[in-house]
């Protein structure tokens, strides 16, 4: 599969290369993972803050996203 525009966009919101995350650990976050570390909620703080909603219904397109895994993480309070 293809890289998205949401992962770009994520990625480049964290500064230190090392902590860039990879596709499967963004869908790993919409499935819904119980324990969130420190760089999760940063990055559902990002996908609130700065994801388009182009970018949004694309990867729930291509990534088999449902509409429920997206209410989920648009309605975390990450912090």
């Amino acid at each position: 599969m293809y890289s998205p525009s949401l992962l770009a966009t994520i990625n480049c919101s964290i500064g230190n290369k090392k902590n860039h995350i990879s596709i499967q650990d963004l869908c790993d976050l919409f499935n819904e993972k119980k324990v969130l570390n420190e760089l999760d909620k940063y990055v559902i703080d990002i996908i609130q803050k700065e994801a388009t909603k182009e970018e949004l219904t694309t990867f729930k397109k291509n990534y088999k996203i449902t509409t429920k895994q997206l209410k989920y993480i648009l309605s975390i309070n990450p912090y």
